[in-house]
């Protein structure tokens, strides 16, 4: 799915593979029908050590305010493809040109009810990076070692229709929580394209985070 000719890293080359093969978890077609398109980019840099890319959204915004999450938003009518969302939305919220996608994970639904493709990308470490200031408050990366080597340590308990609790990996770097959706999706990255085995479901060993710990 590269877009154009690129100097690859061995590691880029591997994910693209692993990402070439990988069929995403199908939704319903009434998911797919009813939910609002939308696009996050999980962009990696383009170096030997990769870092992901998060950025935090300010605490004023009507959904998600104050969290960490992926560059990205809802599809307008004048973007030619999901890929266009995308790299729209990095550019607006956090100033980033020319990222080149190189696949796509599993499609989710929000809990505001939009169906988001994560779209994966790398780009150049040297690009400058600015907030908006009006959605984002704040960008930065996080070394890929660290989410691969600490992602057990850290597991979000919510409930499942107030029955049985179910487990989300969540990670804390540097004060700041990666949780919800942009955990999901960051663990499916590395599940998928960097051979990681992050469970879903099973009871974590260790201390569960509560969600009032997560939105202090």
């Amino acid at each position: 799915m590269v877009q154009q000719d690129y100097p690859l890293h061995p590691w880029t080359q591997a994910l693209q593979r692993h990402l070439d093969q990988f069929k995403p978890e199908p939704l319903s077609s009434e998911q797919v029908s009813e939910a609002t398109e939308a696009a996050v980019l999980a962009a990696l840099t383009d170096t030997p050590a990769p870092q992901l890319l998060f950025c935090k959204r300010t605490k004023n915004m009507r959904t998600h305010a104050g969290q960490v999450a992926f560059p990205g938003g809802t599809r307008e009518s004048d973007d030619a493809d999901l890929i266009a969302t995308a790299r729209r939305e990095a550019y607006e919220e956090v100033g980033l040109r020319g990222c080149l996608i190189v696949g796509e994970l599993s499609q989710r639904i929000s809990r505001h009810g939009k169906r988001v493709t994560p779209l994966v990308g790398l780009y150049d470490p040297d690009h400058k990076l600015q907030p908006d200031g009006v959605e984002i408050d704040e960008v930065f990366s996080v070394p890929l070692d660290w989410l691969q080597h600490e992602c057990k340590k850290f597991a979000t308990n919510f409930s499942r229709a107030e029955t049985e609790p179910f487990y989300l990996p969540a990670w804390c770097y540097e004060g700041r929580w990666i949780w919800g959706l942009t955990a999901m999706m960051t663990a499916e990255l590395l599940n998928v394209g960097f051979g990681s085995d992050i469970d879903f479901s099973d009871a974590p060993r260790q201390r569960i985070v509560s969600l009032e710990e997560l939105n202090a």
